[in-house]
């Protein structure tokens, strides 16, 4: 074994110590807070839950824990969690605690409860405009036009400068068109189809010759219907193209720190 490898290996040994000792000196809270933004949930939860015994009128370890549990798509949990922390925290500390209460409605499918959670936290502050954006998607879900388009309409309003500005203008247009239809997608294929439709029907005319102008008519009418219902069909896919470029997942779970917070009063905000 050569000097390099041993010096390298000495080296390894004291890094490791140093982390294992830092990592001692923490306490339970700020390791679990600290493998939670590493990403490592399974072993923050262990750490969270040890602080949570010792203290569990700690509204931050509610909120981590409810993240965590968030993670998991065990929303039962989360929500547990979040409504506990709302119930420990005064005044602008309720707000983060709203905001991914809602979201984990609206993961859950829980519309209902999400619309009356961001109707709340909407009457408290007006630091989230997103929830505005939320909203629509769950209106866009439940095929309420006017919710879709008052809902984004606000959101525009109030985030002139969201990076989905224009994916959600695209969206309103396309909503607010006369020629929008509530519809599932479109497959991708569908709109090559356009033009077989045509030559079909151009076929059956020349191998079957009409018995009547009536007929004929009824021939014509029937395929400008179709190709109606296919140019529909088409706005709606633009729609839920536009859509999907603004949603949002429930996994997709970050926390920004606020350093200019004190310690034991900071609340990460949540970007989902």
């Amino acid at each position: 074994m050569n000097r390099i490898t041993i010096f390298l290996l000495i080296g390894f040994i004291i890094n490791l110590t140093s982390y294992y000792t830092f990592s001692q000196n923490l306490s339970p809270l700020k390791n679990g807070i600290k493998l939670y933004k590493q990403g490592k949930y399974e072993l923050s939860l262990v750490y969270l839950e040890k602080a949570y015994k010792e203290n569990p009128m700690d509204t931050k370890l509610h909120f981590y824990i409810g993240n965590i549990y968030n993670h998991k798509k065990q929303f039962s949990k989360s929500v547990e969690f979040y409504k506990r922390g709302i119930e420990l925290s005064k005044g602008n500390e309720k707000h983060p605690f709203l905001l991914n209460l809602a979201r984990t409605y609206q993961s859950a499918l829980d519309y209902k409860e999400a619309l009356n959670t961001y109707d709340q936290l909407q009457k408290l502050t007006d630091e989230y405009p997103k929830t505005y954006l939320y909203k629509g998607m769950i209106y866009y879900n439940l095929k309420n036009k006017e919710g879709v388009v008052g809902s984004w309409e606000t959101y525009l309003q109030k985030d002139p400068t969201s990076p989905q500005y224009q994916s959600i203008r695209k969206a309103l247009d396309i909503i607010k068109s006369e020629n929008f239809k509530w519809s599932k997608q479109v497959s991708k294929g569908a709109r090559g189809e356009d033009k077989k439709i045509i030559e079909d029907n151009k076929d059956k005319k020349e191998k079957k010759a009409p018995s009547s102008e009536k007929e004929i008519k009824e021939e014509e009418d029937k395929l400008v219907n179709d190709l109606k219902e296919k140019e529909k069909q088409q706005a709606n896919k633009e729609i839920e193209n536009s859509v999907s470029n603004v949603k949002v997942d429930s996994e997709d779970i970050e926390v920004k720190e606020q350093p200019d917070k004190k310690e034991g009063k900071e609340f990460d905000e949540v970007e989902r």
